[in-house]
Protein backbone atom coordinates (compact mmCIF):
# COMPACT_ATOMS: atom_id res chain seq x y z
CA UNK A 1 0.00 0.00 0.00
CA UNK A 2 1.39 3.34 -1.09
CA UNK A 3 -0.29 6.40 0.30
CA UNK A 4 0.26 9.65 -1.56
CA UNK A 5 -2.08 12.10 0.19
CA UNK A 6 -3.38 13.07 3.61
CA UNK A 7 -6.68 14.96 3.78
CA UNK A 8 -7.78 16.86 6.88
CA UNK A 9 -11.10 18.18 8.08
CA UNK A 10 -10.89 21.63 9.68
CA UNK A 11 -13.39 22.15 12.52
CA UNK A 12 -13.06 19.57 15.26
CA UNK A 13 -9.64 18.49 13.98
CA UNK A 14 -7.24 21.30 13.07
CA UNK A 15 -9.21 23.88 15.02
CA UNK A 16 -11.30 23.01 18.06
CA UNK A 17 -13.36 24.78 20.71
CA UNK A 18 -10.91 24.64 23.61
CA UNK A 19 -12.61 27.33 25.69
CA UNK A 20 -16.42 27.01 25.78
CA UNK A 21 -16.94 30.22 27.73
CA UNK A 22 -17.24 32.81 24.93
CA UNK A 23 -19.93 30.79 23.13
CA UNK A 24 -21.71 29.98 26.38
CA UNK A 25 -21.73 33.65 27.40
CA UNK A 26 -23.05 34.67 23.98
CA UNK A 27 -25.83 32.08 24.25
CA UNK A 28 -26.75 32.97 27.83
CA UNK A 29 -26.95 36.66 26.97
CA UNK A 30 -29.84 35.89 24.62
CA UNK A 31 -31.56 33.18 26.63
CA UNK A 32 -30.52 30.01 24.79
CA UNK A 33 -28.19 27.14 25.51
CA UNK A 34 -24.90 26.75 23.63
CA UNK A 35 -26.42 23.71 21.90
CA UNK A 36 -29.42 25.72 20.72
CA UNK A 37 -27.10 28.44 19.43
CA UNK A 38 -24.93 25.90 17.62
CA UNK A 39 -28.02 24.43 15.99
CA UNK A 40 -29.04 27.83 14.65
CA UNK A 41 -25.57 28.61 13.32
CA UNK A 42 -24.36 25.22 12.12
CA UNK A 43 -26.91 22.41 12.05
CA UNK A 44 -30.24 24.01 11.22
CA UNK A 45 -31.63 24.76 7.75
CA UNK A 46 -30.00 28.19 7.46
CA UNK A 47 -26.68 26.86 8.73
CA UNK A 48 -26.82 24.17 6.08
CA UNK A 49 -27.66 26.76 3.43
CA UNK A 50 -24.55 28.71 4.41
CA UNK A 51 -22.36 25.61 4.27
CA UNK A 52 -23.80 24.78 0.86
CA UNK A 53 -22.93 28.23 -0.42
CA UNK A 54 -26.49 29.49 -0.85
CA UNK A 55 -26.46 31.94 2.07
CA UNK A 56 -23.70 34.40 2.89
CA UNK A 57 -22.41 34.20 6.48
CA UNK A 58 -23.44 37.81 7.11
CA UNK A 59 -27.02 36.91 6.24
CA UNK A 60 -26.80 33.82 8.43
CA UNK A 61 -25.83 35.98 11.41
CA UNK A 62 -28.69 38.38 10.66
CA UNK A 63 -31.03 35.39 10.66
CA UNK A 64 -29.60 34.20 14.01
CA UNK A 65 -30.07 37.71 15.41
CA UNK A 66 -33.68 37.73 14.26
CA UNK A 67 -34.34 34.33 15.86
CA UNK A 68 -32.77 35.44 19.15
CA UNK A 69 -34.30 38.91 19.18
CA UNK A 70 -30.97 40.73 19.06
CA UNK A 71 -31.55 44.43 18.29
CA UNK A 72 -29.16 46.27 15.95
CA UNK A 73 -27.07 43.15 15.29
CA UNK A 74 -23.39 43.34 14.41
CA UNK A 75 -22.65 40.18 12.40
CA UNK A 76 -18.88 40.51 12.78
CA UNK A 77 -19.13 40.85 16.56
CA UNK A 78 -21.50 37.88 16.72
CA UNK A 79 -19.08 35.78 14.70
CA UNK A 80 -16.16 36.73 16.95
CA UNK A 81 -18.16 35.79 20.04
CA UNK A 82 -19.30 32.46 18.61
CA UNK A 83 -15.80 31.34 17.58
CA UNK A 84 -14.00 33.08 20.44
CA UNK A 85 -13.00 29.88 22.22
CA UNK A 86 -11.61 28.10 19.15
CA UNK A 87 -7.88 27.38 18.94
CA UNK A 88 -5.62 25.90 16.28
CA UNK A 89 -3.87 22.66 17.11
CA UNK A 90 -0.33 23.83 16.38
CA UNK A 91 1.04 20.31 16.73
CA UNK A 92 -1.11 19.26 13.79
CA UNK A 93 -0.12 22.40 11.88
CA UNK A 94 3.53 21.38 12.29
CA UNK A 95 2.62 17.84 11.24
CA UNK A 96 1.12 19.20 8.01
CA UNK A 97 4.34 21.10 7.32
CA UNK A 98 6.24 17.84 7.73
CA UNK A 99 3.81 15.77 5.64
CA UNK A 100 3.69 18.17 2.71
CA UNK A 101 7.40 17.64 2.04
CA UNK A 102 6.66 14.03 1.02
CA UNK A 103 2.89 13.77 0.48
CA UNK A 104 0.08 15.82 -0.98
CA UNK A 105 -1.98 17.48 1.74
CA UNK A 106 -5.59 18.55 1.34
CA UNK A 107 -8.32 20.27 3.32
CA UNK A 108 -11.91 19.05 2.98
CA UNK A 109 -14.36 21.12 4.99
CA UNK A 110 -18.07 21.71 5.30
CA UNK A 111 -17.77 25.46 5.70
CA UNK A 112 -18.86 28.91 4.59
CA UNK A 113 -17.87 30.75 1.44
CA UNK A 114 -15.52 32.99 3.42
CA UNK A 115 -13.29 30.14 4.63
CA UNK A 116 -10.63 30.15 1.92
CA UNK A 117 -9.87 33.85 2.28
CA UNK A 118 -9.79 33.54 6.08
CA UNK A 119 -7.37 30.63 5.96
CA UNK A 120 -5.01 32.31 3.53
CA UNK A 121 -5.03 35.73 5.17
CA UNK A 122 -5.47 35.11 8.90
CA UNK A 123 -4.34 31.64 9.94
CA UNK A 124 -1.21 29.50 10.38
CA UNK A 125 -2.59 27.19 7.67
CA UNK A 126 -1.94 29.71 4.90
CA UNK A 127 -0.09 28.13 1.99
CA UNK A 128 0.08 24.66 3.54
CA UNK A 129 -2.45 22.75 1.43
CA UNK A 130 -1.95 21.49 -2.09
CA UNK A 131 -5.74 21.69 -2.51
CA UNK A 132 -8.75 22.85 -0.53
CA UNK A 133 -12.32 21.73 -1.20
CA UNK A 134 -14.87 23.80 0.71
CA UNK A 135 -18.52 22.83 0.67
CA UNK A 136 -19.83 26.35 0.03
CA UNK A 137 -17.65 26.68 -3.07
CA UNK A 138 -18.75 23.38 -4.67
CA UNK A 139 -22.35 23.21 -3.33
CA UNK A 140 -21.72 19.76 -1.87
CA UNK A 141 -21.33 18.63 1.74
CA UNK A 142 -19.73 15.63 3.37
CA UNK A 143 -20.69 12.82 3.40
CA UNK A 144 -21.88 13.23 -0.22
CA UNK A 145 -19.56 10.94 -2.23
CA UNK A 146 -19.13 13.61 -4.88
CA UNK A 147 -17.23 15.93 -2.55
CA UNK A 148 -14.65 13.25 -1.79
CA UNK A 149 -14.26 12.65 -5.52
CA UNK A 150 -13.72 16.38 -6.01
CA UNK A 151 -10.99 16.36 -3.35
CA UNK A 152 -9.25 13.35 -4.90
CA UNK A 153 -9.43 14.96 -8.33
CA UNK A 154 -7.83 18.18 -7.12
CA UNK A 155 -5.01 16.24 -5.47
CA UNK A 156 -4.62 13.93 -8.46
CA UNK A 157 -4.76 10.70 -6.45
CA UNK A 158 -6.89 7.56 -6.39
CA UNK A 159 -9.09 6.75 -3.37
CA UNK A 160 -6.79 4.00 -2.06
CA UNK A 161 -3.85 6.42 -2.25
CA UNK A 162 -5.34 8.86 0.30
CA UNK A 163 -6.25 8.93 3.99
CA UNK A 164 -8.90 11.23 5.45
CA UNK A 165 -9.22 12.47 9.04
CA UNK A 166 -12.52 13.90 10.36
CA UNK A 167 -14.14 14.21 13.78
CA UNK A 168 -17.61 13.13 12.61
CA UNK A 169 -18.17 9.39 12.16
CA UNK A 170 -20.62 9.87 9.28
CA UNK A 171 -17.98 11.75 7.30
CA UNK A 172 -15.37 9.09 8.01
CA UNK A 173 -17.81 6.42 6.87
CA UNK A 174 -18.61 8.42 3.75
CA UNK A 175 -14.94 8.53 2.86
CA UNK A 176 -14.55 4.81 3.37
CA UNK A 177 -17.52 4.10 1.14
CA UNK A 178 -15.72 5.72 -1.80
CA UNK A 179 -12.52 3.81 -1.09
CA UNK A 180 -10.41 6.16 1.00
CA UNK A 181 -8.58 5.12 4.10
CA UNK A 182 -10.19 7.13 6.89
CA UNK A 183 -10.29 7.41 10.65
CA UNK A 184 -12.09 9.53 13.21
CA UNK A 185 -10.15 12.18 15.10
CA UNK A 186 -10.05 11.42 18.81
CA UNK A 187 -6.78 13.02 19.90
CA UNK A 188 -3.67 14.54 18.42
CA UNK A 189 -1.34 11.69 19.48
CA UNK A 190 -3.77 9.21 17.90
CA UNK A 191 -3.44 10.99 14.54
CA UNK A 192 0.31 10.36 14.61
CA UNK A 193 -0.16 6.71 15.57
CA UNK A 194 -2.83 6.07 12.95
CA UNK A 195 -0.80 7.65 10.16
CA UNK A 196 2.27 5.67 11.16
CA UNK A 197 0.21 2.48 11.22
CA UNK A 198 -0.73 3.19 7.60
CA UNK A 199 2.93 3.38 6.68
CA UNK A 200 3.39 7.14 6.45
CA UNK A 201 6.61 8.74 7.61
CA UNK A 202 5.68 11.00 10.51
CA UNK A 203 7.59 12.36 13.50
CA UNK A 204 7.19 10.83 16.95
CA UNK A 205 3.77 11.63 18.35
CA UNK A 206 3.50 14.18 21.15
CA UNK A 207 3.08 12.84 24.65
Amino acid sequence: MTLKAVIFDLGGVLIRTEDPRPRAEFAAQWGVTPEELEYLVLEGPKGTEAQMGYLHPRDLWLYVASELGIPNPDPEAMERAFWGGDRFDMTLVELIKHLRQRYKVGLLSNAWITLREWIEQHTPLAGLFHAMVISAEVHLMKPDPRIYARMLGELGVLPHEAVFIDDRPENVEGARRVGLHAFQFTSTPEVFRNLRALGLEVPDEPS
